[in-house]
């Protein structure tokens, strides 16, 4: 089966990232793919990085200059070509084995339309979330914790008829809602009766994005969270659900600041300001 990869990037210290992605596909197993590339940057220097790759993979640029990864997304999306479809990260990268895994998997399961995975570092520890150890159906409850874009694999058919990302969500929107685009597109394909299945041994390498609280955690804290608020509203979480949501942050602000870990405990506070601030704001 032919996969099309569709990555969305901005920001040009990207670059090199974006090359270790293009290095692991390289080392794939299965080799029947695309990469599309779309460059959100002002500047096409992105191409001329990428100049050296268009002979050794199937590679496609394409600049667009509206901003946000969801609408790079569905741009890209537009010229795909493959039977499945991945959406990864700019900063992600694959095992060996990984698309052969994918492969073998759709081919066994034909009544399934996605698959999922989950995100490690080179220690196999989960990485961006702590994700289900046990594989199986996802639905609306249980998705938070089975589902984020780089190791996501879509039946391109079943999408004919669904919605694309929605554009104000997700890290560049022009939106105070920078996160929870994958579980919103998942959501979406959930309410359409797809059959979505998860499975951790479906592994993606992505780096933690925090390792250390200080301010460039707690700029995160402040841009991510309300994402998460304003999908709880979307969607018609019912309250108790939204309730849980909104206090682990504030256990996890309890128990770090009785450890005196003050800037651990401020990044559980505004991740709880910011769920609590999406989910008020939205309608």
């Amino acid at each position: 089966m032919k996969f099309s990869l569709i990555t969305s990037t901005l920001g040009e210290d990207r670059h090199d990232k974006i090359v270790r992605l293009i290095h692991s596909l390289i080392k794939q197993k299965h080799q029947d793919f695309e990469l599309i590339i779309v460059d959100q940057n002002e500047t096409s220097k992105l191409k001329v990085t990428l100049e050296s790759y268009f002979n050794e993979i199937n590679l496609i640029y394409l600049k667009h200059d509206q901003r946000g990864v969801s609408a790079g997304r569905n741009f890209g999306f537009r010229y795909a070509s493959g039977e499945i479809v991945s959406f990864p990260d700019d900063d992600c990268w694959y095992p060996d084995m990984l698309l052969m895994s994918v492969n073998t998997w759709f081919l066994n399961n034909l009544n399934w339309d996605a698959l999922s995975g989950c995100t490690i570092d080179l220690k196999e520890n989960s990485t961006t979330s702590r994700w289900d150890k046990n594989p199986g159906e996802i639905h609306r409850f249980n998705v938070w914790r089975r589902g984020i874009t780089s190791s996501i694999f879509l039946r391109t058919y079943a999408l004919a008829n669904a919605q694309g990302f929605d554009e104000t969500l997700g890290p560049g929107a022009d939106s105070p809602w920078q996160c929870s685009d994958e579980t919103d597109y998942l959501l979406n394909l959930l309410s359409q009766n797809k059959k979505l299945y998860y499975d951790p041994e479906i592994k993606v390498y992505h780096l933690e994005p925090i390792t250390q609280y200080d301010q460039q955690a707690l700029a995160r804290a402040k841009r991510y969270a309300p994402g998460t608020g304003r999908v709880l509203k979307k969607h018609s979480y019912p309250f108790w659900f939204v309730a849980i949501a909104l206090l682990r942050p504030i256990l996890g602000t309890l128990y770090y600041a009785t450890k005196m870990q003050g800037w651990r405990a401020k990044f559980h506070w505004l991740i709880f300001q910011g769920r609590l601030n999406g989910w008020l704001s939205s309608k």
